[in-house]
């Protein structure tokens, strides 16, 4: 029989690298700040006299600032080097909690949101994501990734909503210098744990190109066909064929490429999750708990309980992923649970009473983490390990782009006393994905 330890992953977790452990610490590490500063921030730039319509603006070009900082040292993590990368941006994120700290002007504090690393949402900003899951990739084999991608959900869930709780504590006594500093105080142990990590997450140690170096070396005569989309056959092209296959100018020889043969899965994908992004941007968790503040008159103590749990909840919901991801395969566990979330996301629309719409928002917080290891282990498994930081790069700054309509949207519908409305719309963008995966990827097979 197979125990409940190998049903949510435990043990490979326990039997992994050392940088894998130490990734998932400073993930955890991490979403406790994030979730802690989403929670507030809406409210906090209430306090400074703007309306709601300007805080979605500002948003905005918070996510904008973010689009362009994400996506260029995503390109450039495997040339300059991952850890190198993921130092730069966690002295960014101390340096942001320090100067919200220190200052008051709103113009600063705009600037500050702006060029530094802040997240409306709760969810990732910066290029950690899209550095770390490559980095993972690299680390381990197909068949471990959905253990560990699951582990990295369920970490970040539990720190976010461990987050929200501080946060909401803190709040309760309008002491929003402390959550300040707390950001701070994260970002600074961010870069104690980079410290930590081996030369082993670099591109130059992917388990999946040393395999495929080693099938080429024994069996040079023998022609590599792809049979599937999996890193474990990866397609190795000679010279010429790299030449045909990848147009690269003077600038983009400095970045990694993406193959011909990869690109219209990559934009396929792109297309797909930034529909479900635009979704989630119109109920980022900032705009979410204000909404609750407004409408059911909830203290921050409260709203931080409510978020807390549901994100919790989230967590330890994210390790049963891992076992309908080995069972079911990627694509169907990620449509089944991501299109029940979808439809409840639409019913918070509806004139629900306190309790109900509690009791709705936890149940969907329960479910909506099911898919995301699985949604990691398919992009990790649809492009080659060289091109794998690139293409999720690419992804998730393009995700943030779609982002940045959000906040806005967002902001003016709560001026107009229409955030409900938000949510409707919000649950059928992310409805449009699955029926996407449904026609582009149900066949896939790793």
């Amino acid at each position: 029989m197979v125990s409940i330890g190998e049903h949510i992953g435990l043990y490979t977790v326990l039997n992994a690298p050392r940088d894998i452990h130490i990734i998932l610490i400073a993930r955890c590490t991490r979403l406790a700040a994030f979730g802690a500063i989403s929670l507030i921030l809406v409210q906090f730039l209430k306090t400074k006299g703007i309306n709601e319509t300007q805080i979605g603006f500002l948003l905005t070009l918070t996510l904008v600032g973010d689009l362009f900082f994400s996506f260029i040292l995503a390109l450039i993590s495997d040339t300059l080097g991952r850890r190198k990368v993921l130092l730069l941006s966690s002295i960014l994120i101390s340096l942001t909690g320090a100067l919200l700290l220190y200052f008051e002007n709103l113009l600063i504090i705009s600037v500050i949101l702006i060029l530094g690393i802040v997240t409306p949402s709760g969810n990732e900003v910066g290029p950690f994501r899209s550095i770390e899951q490559s980095a993972i990739s690299s680390l381990t084999k197909y068949e471990h990734r959905s253990d560990i991608f699951s582990w990295y959900t369920f970490t970040g869930g539990i720190a976010a909503g461990l987050g929200s709780f501080i946060v909401g504590k803190l709040v309760n006594e309008n002491n929003y210098n402390a959550c300040f500093l707390f950001y701070s105080i994260i970002g600074l142990l961010l870069v104690g744990l980079n410290f930590l990590l081996s030369e082993h997450i670099e591109l130059k140690n992917d388990i999946s190109l040393k395999e495929a170096r080693d099938n080429e070396s024994s069996s040079e005569s023998e022609p590599l066909i792809p049979e599937t989309a999996s890193d474990e056959l990866q397609v190795q092209y000679n010279n010429t064929d790299v030449q045909q296959e990848r147009q690269r100018s003077v600038f983009s020889r400095l970045l990694p490429s993406v193959s011909t043969k990869s690109l219209e899965t990559v934009l396929t994908l792109t297309v797909l999750i930034s529909l479900d992004s635009l979704g989630l941007a119109l109920s980022t968790k900032s705009w979410t708990s204000y909404y609750f503040k407004v409408k059911y008159n909830l203290s921050s103590s409260t709203l931080g309980l409510v978020f807390g749990t549901a994100s919790i909840g989230g967590a330890l919901m994210a390790l049963v992923g891992t076992y309908f991801c080995k069972k079911f395969g990627p694509i169907k566990t990620m449509v089944s649970f991501h299109s029940v979330s979808s439809i409840l996301l639409s019913a918070m629309s509806l004139p629900l009473r306190l309790h109900e719409m509690v009791t709705l928002f936890i149940i969907r917080g329960l479910i909506r983490t099911v898919d995301l290891p699985s949604k990691h282990v398919f992009i990790s498994a649809v492009v080659e390990p060289s091109e794998r930081t690139a293409a999720i790069g690419f992804i998730n700054a393009t995700k943030t782009l779609v982002n940045t309509m959000g906040p806005t949207i967002s902001g003016y519908m709560a001026s107009q006393d229409k955030m409900w409305l938000c949510f409707l719309i919000a649950g059928a963008l992310r409805l449009s994905y699955d029926f996407g995966l449904i026609v582009k990827f149900w066949n896939f097979k790793a």
